[in-house]
Order: C-alpha cells, then sequence, then structure tokens
C-alpha cells in the first residue's frame, strides 16, 4: 500500500495529534492513500502536488476526518465498475468504499467512525429507495465481521465445539459459555480490525441478558 502524505509526513502527524481535519482519498483499489491537511487542501496546488488532479479525482474514494468522525464524500461516478443500474452501481460503490475506507482508517490510527454527510446523501438515499443498500451500519460489513469471527473461531478452538469426550455426558461439545467468550474475542477483534463499530465492546452475558 502506498501511502502519500502532504505536505510530508510530520505535517500530517502534527495535524492528527492536533486533532486537525484531513483531507484523505483512497484509491478505488486501495492501493493508494493520499492524505492532505484540509488547510493546505483548499490551496490551488495541494491536489496536484499529492498527484489529484481534476480529471482523475473521481478515481478516489474521498473522506474529511478528524477525532470524531470521518465524512464520506459520497459521489459515485456513473461508470463505476460499467454497472448500468444506478441503484446496483451506487450500492457497489457504498460497499466498495465502506471496506476501503474502514482499512484505511485503520492504517492510519484513525478509530472513528463513517458518515455519510447530508450534503452527500441523495445518491445513497436513491440506492436505499430501491432496497439496495441499508442504512448503517452496513449488514454487508457486518454479515463479513461475522463470517470471519465464526472461521477463527472454528479454524482454533474447533475442540470446543467438536470434540466427543469434551463436555458433560460426552455431549461432544464444550460448554456454551466457554464457547461464547472465545466467539467473543475474536468478534472484538475483528471489529477492531475493520474499525467497525469500534467504540462498542462486545460482551458475553452482560447484567446476565
Amino acid at each position: 500500500m502506498n501511502i502519500i502524505k502532504y505536505p510530508d509526513e510530520r505535517a500530517v502527524k502534527k495535524a492528527i495529534a492536533e486533532k486537525k481535519p484531513l483531507l484523505v482519498l483512497i484509491a478505488f483499489g486501495g492501493e493508494t492513500i493520499k492524505v492532505c491537511r484540509i488547510n493546505e487542501a483548499i490551496k490551488p496546488h495541494a491536489l496536484k502536488n499529492i498527484g489529484c488532479l481534476s480529471t482523475n479525482i473521481n478515481r478516489y474514494f474521498r473522506i474529511v476526518v478528524d477525532d470524531e468522525v470521518a465524512d464520506w464524500m459520497f459521489v459515485c461516478p456513473n461508470d463505476y465498475k460499467g454497472i448500468a443500474d444506478k441503484g446496483r452501481r451506487i450500492a457497489e460503490f457504498y460497499k466498495d468504499g465502506f471496506r476501503e475506507i474502514s482499512k484505511a482508517l485503520q492504517v492510519l490510527g484513525l478509530y472513528v467512525g463513517i458518515n455519510i454527510s447530508k450534503h452527500y446523501r441523495r445518491s445513497f438515499d436513491i440506492a436505499k429507495d430501491k432496497g439496495c443498500v441499508s442504512e448503517w451500519p452496513a449488514k454487508e460489513m457486518l454479515n463479513e465481521v461475522l463470517t470471519r469471527a465464526f472461521q477463527q473461531l472454528y479454524s482454533n478452538d474447533y475442540y470446543l465445539i467438536c470434540n466427543e469426550s469434551s463436555g458433560e455426558n460426552n455431549v461432544g461439545h464444550g460448554s456454551e459459555r466457554g464457547i461464547v467468550c472465545h466467539f467473543a474475542h475474536y468478534l472484538q477483534n475483528v471489529l477492531k480490525e475493520e474499525n467497525c463499530l469500534s467504540d462498542l465492546s462486545v460482551d458475553c452475558e452482560y447484567n446476565r441478558n
């Protein structure tokens, strides 16, 4: 992954430390991240210096991020992935963008939620009205997170789930609480890795509920 910081890494680190907003551009394929202090981004030469011209700015997912939230400038190109249907095109853009933005925020050490500001919600609302996407949190992302947590559980702790010699009266598995405890551990880690609902904690039988 190529990360370009303008005007330099020191300036970007200082902005993060001082909780100043940043403009972050993530290439559609996720291979490049470009970061610029927002006060630099408004200067005419800034985007040019980090390799973003008017001819290719639409090849990036764009966010403005600070210590509280990442505001996504949700602008889906008409030719995105060659998908003709507008609802499906926006849904795919949303799914891909949510994934790549989450990864970029993690790489940059910015653990905040992703928000589509009111000014940019029109396209998203079109897809939502057609039933192509669901409101935050993204159903697709949650499904992926749960699947990964289950995969880790079955890969690392299979003996808890299927073990003929374990459990009372050889029931074939460990205790339910033991399994859930391990699953919660993996789920919390995946949520943190994906920067998805990372401000929440996963608890087992919280208040016995």
